[in-house]
């Protein structure tokens, strides 16, 4: 009788444990996933500039997932600047005709004047995106880029 309960209550406990393994597998694909960011910072120069002729650089993010977070870290020395998230082909159009067309802040995804401050977005397509630093006062900045 003894020997009976207890292959039962082994054969009770490895069901249990079994149900529990499947649980939190199969759960695995529904935690928040962690953020994207940069590997390394970088920083750059921007020229001055004005309204109809800025002073931009673009930090290009290859490859980026739709959907998935992305943060940055940015901080501007000499001025702030407007920080614009936009596809890269609509960036390179702008840059190739940029005499000619008003810089296309419509297009962007995330647009934040800062002269400090965390970059945090979603693409909503899969690609490379622009974050484009964008320098209208009539001085020149300096912008680094870091993982946030």
């Amino acid at each position: 009788m003894k020997l009976i309960r207890r292959r039962r209550t082994f054969a009770i406990v490895g069901i249990i444990i079994a149900l529990s393994l499947g649980i939190v597998i199969s759960s695995i694909p529904y935690l928040p996933r962690p953020h994207g960011s940069l590997q390394a910072p970088e920083t750059h120069d921007i020229r001055a500039g004005t309204e109809s002729n800025p002073g931009v650089f673009a930090l290009t993010l290859q490859g980026i997932s739709a959907g998935a977070s992305f943060v940055i870290g940015v901080t501007v020395t000499n001025g702030s600047a407007t920080f614009c998230v936009i596809d890269q082909g609509t960036y390179l159009t702008w840059a190739f005709n940029n005499q000619t067309m008003a810089f296309p802040y419509s297009s962007c995804i995330l647009r934040q004047d800062t002269s400090q401050g965390t970059l945090t977005f979603s693409p909503p397509t899969t690609g490379n995106w622009n974050v484009a630093a964008i320098n209208t006062s009539p001085s020149g900045i300096t912008v680094r880029f870091y993982p946030a």
